[in-house]
């Protein structure tokens, strides 16, 4: 007689599949949860977000190459800045005119100064009575004359040298001033072409843009911290200052540059303008100098080599005032208070040389 086995009884894998279901439920709660509890420890640290602004309006349009962009007409523009480490919250109205510069209409008057530069002659960040332009206005107390502001955010010696000829020199003005900043010294880090992933990811963590993306970083500290280093990634340069300008003396592009601005002050020459460049330091203190100095040092041995002249504003300007002197502690573009001691410093100088 055939013995049987008794039969075991199936084993069920329910218990198995519960705990399953259990360990992948906690790590979608964590993984959840996680961005969360690190929001709330960042602002329990005290961390501030990182905003620069909010700019309401648009100011630029696209434009053919080389220019690129040129500024709307007739725009209207509201930047806020703040609140942010004890600075109140602040708000510049910036608007164009109709012939898409900055200021009034040109109304003919005489002597007649154009005043050629970027973002730092435009004036972001300050209202329209508040640019160094502006200032220099006022500060020359003289009915008759006129000061034309030509300035253009993210122009360089090449864009300005177009917009002098273009729209500055036929009002036939008297002096040309030619605005300088740290980055028209073309490097050869801002040269080199950059990967194919920095050029993707930097527009979509611009701390410029004004939609939805600003309203995730006003909205998360956490969030904007994590824009804010990317948007350094994307943009960083080899070496610190010092090195970028040993290596531009040597570089095509500070060749390039000093004969855009020789070619600039002959042409503004011989239609009959006296012509000075000023230039302007970087709102940002370093080793109780400018940040900006060793490249605005080669622009000043440039002058001196080539007889040019020009108004140094870090000698009117303290560096260690330089953070009460920009429009916040993340926007090095200087503000009302600095752009009066530079319209003034400019006023004194064109007037103790004759000029005027």
């Amino acid at each position: 007689m055939t013995s049987q086995s008794p039969t075991s009884p199936p084993v069920s894998t329910k218990p198995v599949a519960r705990r399953q279901r259990r360990r992948w439920l906690i790590l979608g709660l964590a993984l959840l949860l996680s961005p969360f509890a690190m929001e709330l420890a960042v602002r329990a640290a005290g961390q501030e977000g990182l905003v620069m602004h909010r700019e309401v309006g648009k100011r630029i349009r696209k434009a053919p190459p080389p220019l690129g962009h040129v500024l709307k007409p007739s725009a209207h523009v509201e930047v806020t800045f703040g609140p942010r480490n004890g600075a109140p919250l602040r708000t510049a109205v910036m608007t164009t005119n109709k012939l898409g510069f900055r200021g009034a209409m040109p109304r003919g008057g005489r002597p007649l100064i154009a005043c050629i530069g970027d973002s730092h002659t435009f004036g972001f960040g300050v209202n329209d009575h508040e640019t160094w332009p502006a200032v220099l206005g006022t500060a020359l107390r003289n009915p008759s004359a006129e000061v034309l502001n030509f300035g253009v955010g993210g122009y360089g010696p090449t864009n300005e040298l177009i917009r002098m000829q273009e729209d500055a020199l036929p009002y036939e003005p008297d002096i040309v001033v030619w605005q300088w900043f740290m980055n028209d010294v073309p490097t050869e880090a801002s040269w080199r072409p950059r990967s194919r992933l920095r050029r993707i990811v930097e527009p979509w963590v611009s701390p410029f843009r004004t939609d939805w993306v600003l309203g995730l970083r006003e909205a998360s500290v956490l969030a904007d911290l994590t824009l804010h280093s990317l948007y350094g990634w994307c943009r960083a340069e080899s070496g610190s200052v010092q090195e970028l300008a040993t290596t531009a003396t040597t570089s095509e592009g500070w060749k390039a540059t000093r004969a855009e601005l020789l070619t600039a002050r002959r042409v503004a020459e011989s239609a009959g303008a006296r012509f000075v460049i000023l230039l302007q330091p970087m709102m940002v203190e370093s080793q109780g100098d400018f940040r900006s100095a060793p490249l605005d040092a080669l622009l000043l041995e440039f002058c001196k080599e080539e007889n040019v002249p020009i108004i140094d504003m870090s000698e009117s300007l303290d560096p260690a005032e330089a953070k009460h002197l920009r429009n916040s502690d993340l926007d090095y573009h200087a503000n009302a208070r600095c752009y009066g001691i530079v319209g003034r410093t400019v006023a004194r100088t064109l007037l103790e040389w004759g000029w005027l």
